[in-house]
């Protein structure tokens, strides 16, 4: 008993001549500058001459506890003194909010890239050459943010261990700890400093997939300029890579580092292995739905508003770490983890808004962006208003078609056009859905030019008289 009670003292930290490395073991901890880094490090400390001091103690403790376990529940084979738990309760264990939010925002977003995005180039390449090889790069793409999300958990947490080796060492003397009290010190500190890593590369992520959304008509109109270059089959992949490609990519590294497990999850690699295989399958099979039930409509509203949706669950993560000290809801097992509010924890927790803002500022000017209006402002008819007037936003500045009126459908862009090059002294103004004529006129005559279309058939009601002995078959 006297010495379950030396073994209580010690973890309070209360009354041990070692206070001065756990002080230092503290400070080393707090290092970053970010809201992220604010949880690992009152926790370190306390760990760490929890780790240090009550091992003397912690063999008897286990055999008190291990004898006053009820017969009823079976021990751990592996570990006589831990009881056994059923592997549903582990795999609810691991549904943490940074893993359910991923989730639920994966195949509404992902769902939503696959079946705006190509539509974004119709106008300008057609329905033919955005829907070729789309789905397979894409696939590609989320199979890249898999690797980047795998080789930044090793890097991490290589870095992690090493950092941790050093605290320790610069925290304590050679003779103070035994080997197996160091190891288990290290092992403590480079968890937390990987929590951490995690954390920041989640949040990290997800911000730049808020951005790239909200600058997505943006940045796909800057490469319209140079589709001429690019050609009909390279230009939509390569104008999918400021848009679609690097959302995937994103949203499959931060589903990646969100399956790795954290430092106070101890659970067996079967029950981890399963939740892998349910996370990646929901995704999967959520995102298909998405993808095949959203129904055509405009593409400007679904794009902000996936992109605020983002910015949002990004800024629920920074301020549920920002209040408990981890993406998680009160749990008794983050108690010891919650920061302390400082005035640099808030400035950072501030700093850390600002793409969130800058989504909401680049969503607010839906409505003068002219990729989402409807229809077409200052319209002129070639016939009324003289070729010097200013061009609409819609029209290249030196093109030689103008677009009178759009209209988004579920079959494409329908619109009105004008062509500014004259045929026999006359203008054509046409009707089209995506690259498809669907009617045209002569816009001083009001005549219809489908006349043009049949003269080339012509040809079939010549008859050659010279082909007598020839053939005839009937032809539908």
């Amino acid at each position: 008993m006297k010495q379950r009670k030396r073994g209580n003292q010690a973890s309070n930290g209360q009354d041990h001549p070692d206070n001065t490395s756990n002080t230092s073991i503290n400070t080393s901890a707090s290092t970053s500058s970010t809201i992220l880094n604010q949880s690992s490090t009152a926790t370190t400390a306390r760990a760490f001459s929890t780790s240090s001091i009550s091992s003397t103690s912690s063999s008897k403790t286990n055999s008190i506890k291990s004898s006053d376990q009820p017969s009823r529940v079976k021990p751990n084979k592996a570990n006589p003194n831990k009881p056994t738990h059923s592997q549903t309760m582990l795999l609810e264990l691991l549904l943490t909010v940074t893993r359910g939010s991923l989730i639920i925002l994966t195949p509404l977003v992902a769902g939503m890239v696959l079946r705006v995005a190509p539509s974004m180039l119709e106008p300008l390449y057609g329905s033919l050459f955005i829907e070729n090889m789309f789905l397979e790069y894409s696939l590609v793409s989320a199979g890249v943010g898999v690797l980047l999300g795998l080789i930044y958990t090793f890097v991490l947490g290589s870095s992690s261990w090493k950092q941790g080796v050093a605290a320790v060492k610069a925290a304590t003397k050679s003779d103070d700890l035994s080997g197996s009290q160091k190891a288990a010190a290290v092992s403590l500190i480079a968890g937390l400093r990987k929590d951490v890593g995690l954390r920041k590369g989640i949040v990290i992520a997800l911000d730049l997939c808020a951005l790239i959304l909200a600058t997505s008509f943006f940045s796909v109109r800057v490469m319209f300029q140079h589709s001429g270059e690019l050609g009909p089959w390279r230009g939509p992949h390569l104008t999918q890579m400021v848009l679609a490609y690097p959302v995937l990519s994103l949203l499959a590294f931060a589903n990646t580092l969100a399956s790795v497990l954290r430092s106070y999850e101890k659970v067996h690699v079967r029950t981890w292995m399963s939740y892998v295989l349910i996370h990646v399958g929901a995704i999967l099979g959520l995102t298909l739905v998405v993808h095949q039930m959203a129904p055509q409509g405009q593409n400007c509203p679904r794009v902000y508003s996936s992109a605020i949706l983002v910015a949002v669950i990004s800024g629920l993560h920074k301020m549920l770490t920002f209040i408990h000290g981890e993406v998680a809801l009160p749990d008794e097992r983050l108690e010891e983890r919650r920061p302390r509010k400082t005035v640099a924890s808030r400035a950072s927790l501030a700093m850390s808004f600002i793409p969130f803002v800058l989504t909401l500022a680049m969503a607010a000017q839906m409505a003068t962006n002219p990729q989402c209006q409807a229809g077409v402002t200052k319209a002129r008819l070639v016939s009324m208003v003289p070729a010097t007037s200013p061009p609409k936003a819609h029209n290249p500045m030196n093109g030689n078609y103008t677009i009178l009126a759009r209209n988004e459908s579920v079959t494409g862009w329908i619109s009105v056009v004008d062509e500014l090059t004259k045929r026999n002294d006359l203008h054509i103004r046409v009707m089209r859905a995506g690259h498809s004529l669907i009617g045209g006129m002569y816009a001083e005559t009001g005549d219809s030019i489908f006349g043009t279309f049949y003269i080339p058939e012509a040809v079939r009601l010549i008859k050659n008289r010279e082909k007598a002995d020839q053939e005839v078959a009937l032809q539908m």
